[in-house]
């Protein structure tokens, strides 16, 4: 299969894998947001990002393989914005965001349980998020310094709020059914994440659904600047951020319980429980956020019918396409 797969023809302009379906743009997601990209040089991204110019002019025809194209297509796709053309901040890049928050969950994990400590790493944990929102989202609208800052001090106050109170509330509840305490206990922490992440993602790019985003016809033309279709990103980019904590969530307790009982001292904590821990989490958000960010097209569409009646005359066919985001 892999075989196969390095002999699609190169082509710029599409994915490597089948955008149709949510396999096909998990799979491309996969690879760009593989934290391997993170040890190319700024020097190096550049080189690449030329090389594929040269490409599409048409001046390297024969001379790399269509392995090597795709590598350095995921190299700038990883690290380039694709509505500025500015490389993306190394650790907000999606291609960091497993290995940044190894740290996160680790200071999650080994802290005592105090309040303090679970308020910090979820300041700790939505401050990242709300750095990776916004470096990832769509940069046709613009926001001040002061928007930004209010913004995140909404997203941080507001995610970390729920976070917490959820989870405290599970905690404090009394229920005279231990089946409904046992399904507290296991829907709170995703309700709270989830929320969070939502909320985050929404307060950190609000602008996007006020402000619009661009839209352009199947030829690239710009049609004009659309409220409609950035209330269609924003919405599909929360739903993302839904479902990326499901398998997060629902995968370590299996993994650990199952070692646990067969080897019950691995219930107490030590290093090699929390070593095996970080692991267990680290591989499920490896193949959880390309699995969550694929769940929608990078670049959308909206029915040109939905766009506002200004730029409906505008519009060459019967949708126009913008860019979601991350």
């Amino acid at each position: 299969m892999a075989a196969r797969e390095h002999e699609v023809p190169f082509n710029p302009d599409f994915s490597r894998y089948d955008p149709t379906t949510v396999y096909g743009r998990a799979r491309n997601f996969y690879d760009i947001f593989s934290p391997m990209n993170l040890l190319a040089s700024d020097k190096d991204l550049l080189a690449a990002r030329n090389t594929l110019e040269e490409f599409k002019a048409g001046r390297l025809d024969g001379q790399l393989t269509q392995r090597e194209l795709w590598r350095l297509n995921n190299l700038v796709q990883s690290s380039f914005h694709p509505d500025t053309g500015e490389l993306i901040p190394r650790m907000f890049r999606m291609s960091a965001f497993v290995p940044i928050n190894i740290p996160i969950a680790l200071g999650m994990i080994t802290s005592a349980p105090t309040l303090t400590n679970i308020i910090f790493w979820q300041w700790v944990n939505q401050t990242y998020n709300s750095a990776v929102n916004y470096a990832n989202r769509n940069a046709s609208t613009s926001m001040s310094d002061t928007q930004r800052t209010v913004s995140y001090l909404a997203a941080s106050i507001t995610s970390v709020a729920v976070a917490v109170g959820l989870n405290r509330v599970s905690d404090n509840a009394r229920f005279k059914s231990q089946l409904l305490k046992t399904a507290m206990k296991t829907v709170a922490p995703y309700t709270a994440v989830a929320s969070a992440g939502a909320l985050n993602v929404l307060l950190m790019r609000y602008s996007e659904a006020t402000q619009g985003v661009d839209v352009r016809n199947s030829d690239g033309s710009l049609v004009g600047r659309s409220a409609a279709a950035g209330v269609k990103a924003l919405s599909e980019v929360t739903l993302t951020r839904v479902a990326l904590p499901v398998p997060v969530l629902l995968f370590p307790p299996i993994i650990l319980g199952a070692l646990t009982a067969l080897h019950p001292p691995f219930a107490v904590r030590s290093l090699a429980r929390t070593v095996t821990e970080l692991t267990v989490i680290a591989g499920c958000l490896r193949f959880a956020l390309p699995a969550a960010i694929g769940l929608f097209p990078q670049t959308g569409s909206i029915a040109s019918s939905s766009l506002e009646p200004e730029l409906r005359s505008l519009a060459k066919g019967p949708k126009v396409f913008y860019n979601k985001g991350l």
